[in-house]
């Protein structure tokens, strides 16, 4: 097995949810993937890290959404805790099985396991050309080995320029893997109608922080996410002109893997993420888009000007409204 130093970053992936399509009964409404993203040099830090937490809160036993269940406030003290001690970030995929039809081919555990982690492993291999990606295990051994070897003939093709990995290990061998458990089974409490809690926007706020990127399944870029609240802040026709034209310019432009065509892409999703999911009105710094790209794309420019002329302009002329400051 290669080593984490082998690589520049690792991604350490698990889940909440389970695959059954049959929601009525007693499957969850929704599968939750999350990716926690670690430079190499930073693994052991990590690692120390959340060995601490796990000693704090769970006996230094493994780290577990599970473990806490129903207890919001120890949840909540968990988060904030971790908010504060652990600087890390993750990228999430919230699919909603309630969208999936039977007739997809999905109605298989297998199918929906490899279709849902297709999504994520495409935008890390994609984004990232040398990432050693740790998936908790799913599934038999026998499961596990036809998807890896499903994976590395569809996405770890060697070449010179890139230095791809993937492997499954079991959660107990991993803090990253655990916290990305924790993480994912908090997400539940906002997303899964049937675990969604009271306090779930004190949750969101301390998550919100650490997200690199956020992705529905089926897509869902839709004017009519917005909660339409009457504002004295902002005219809401507005407002929707301005969604529907980040919507069309993602669903034209997301299939097209040049850096700026990708760059504009990841922007527009980024804007409208602040804007379904935080404050609206905020103006967000250049700065933390630039530090998106360069996380989640591994895109990075060599100055804020090249950055508006090759993503802000054309998202301007392609139709996208953008309010900008004189001060970024």
């Amino acid at each position: 097995m290669a080593t984490s130093q082998n690589f520049e970053k690792n991604a350490y992936i698990d889940a909440y949810g389970d695959t059954g399509l049959d929601i009525d009964k007693s499957s969850t409404s929704h599968f939750i993937i999350v990716s926690i993203s670690v430079e190499s040099e930073d693994t052991d830090r990590l690692q120390g890290q959340l060995d601490e937490l796990a000693r704090k809160y769970f006996s230094s036993k493994e780290i577990k959404s599970s473990r806490v269940g129903v207890n919001v406030e120890r949840r909540l003290e968990i988060l904030a805790y971790i908010d504060e001690t652990v600087p890390y970030k993750f990228g999430t995929l919230v699919i909603d099985k309630r969208e999936i039809l039977h007739t997809k081919g999905m109605i298989y555990k297998k199918s929906f396991i490899k279709f849902c982690h297709e999504i994520l492993l495409s935008h890390l291999f994609s984004a990232f050309p040398s990432i050693r990606v740790l998936i908790d295990e799913h599934g038999s051994p026998e499961f596990m080995a036809e998807f890896g070897r499903y994976v590395r003939k569809n996405h770890l093709k060697p070449n010179l320029f890139t230095n791809y990995s993937l492997d499954f290990v079991p959660s107990e061998s991993s803090r990253a893997l655990q916290l990305a458990d924790f993480i994912a089974g908090s997400l539940a409490r906002i997303f899964d109608p049937k675990k969604r809690i009271s306090q779930s926007e004190e949750i969101w706020n301390l998550l919100r922080q650490h997200i690199l990127w956020f992705d529905n399944w089926p897509p869902q870029y839709s004017p009519s996410d917005l909660h339409g609240e009457e504002s004295g802040d902002y005219d809401q026709d507005i407002l929707e002109q301005a969604t529907r034209s980040v919507i069309d310019f993602i669903q034209i432009r997301q299939d097209l893997h040049d850096k700026a065509s990708a760059a504009q892409v990841e922007t527009a999703k980024y804007l409208y993420y602040i804007c379904q999911h935080e404050d609206k009105t905020r103006y967000v710094p250049t700065a933390s888009i630039l530090e998106m790209l360069k996380e989640t794309r591994g895109i990075i420019f060599d100055s804020n000007e090249g950055f508006w002329h090759q993503v802000i302009q054309p998202l301007r002329d392609a139709g996208v409204l953008i309010v900008s400051k004189r001060t970024g």
